[in-house]
């Protein structure tokens, strides 16, 4: 059996905190496909995906590697960034705003 193809804008499911949560591709790069999900709180996240994409690992909005950034730039997505934390309750930045201020830093 062929394994499925993502694309950026695909629509996908994966288990996270104890249930299926709706994901979106947002990149797909050097095998690996990158998505944001919604949780039921309105918050959102990311998770990497790897082949046979059967389970994933979590990162942080802010800690994507410029790689992974101009990726999705790259592709033409964009991210809701409404991440869950004790200590931000604003939305991320772009991964374009993103990915300009970590050029100004490197």
């Amino acid at each position: 059996m062929t394994p499925k193809l993502y694309r950026p804008g695909d629509a996908l499911t994966i288990w996270v905190s104890k249930g299926n949560r709706l994901a979106t591709v947002l990149a797909v790069k050097d095998g690996q496909i990158l998505v944001e999900y919604n949780m039921p709180s309105g918050t959102t996240g990311l998770r990497f995906l790897r082949p046979p994409f059967t389970s994933s690992t979590h990162v942080n909005y802010r800690a994507l590697s410029s790689a992974w950034l101009q990726a999705i730039v790259d592709q033409r997505m964009t991210w809701v960034g409404k991440p869950f934390t004790r200590t931000e309750h604003t939305p991320v930045p772009s991964p374009q705003a993103l990915l300009e201020q970590k050029k100004l830093v490197e």
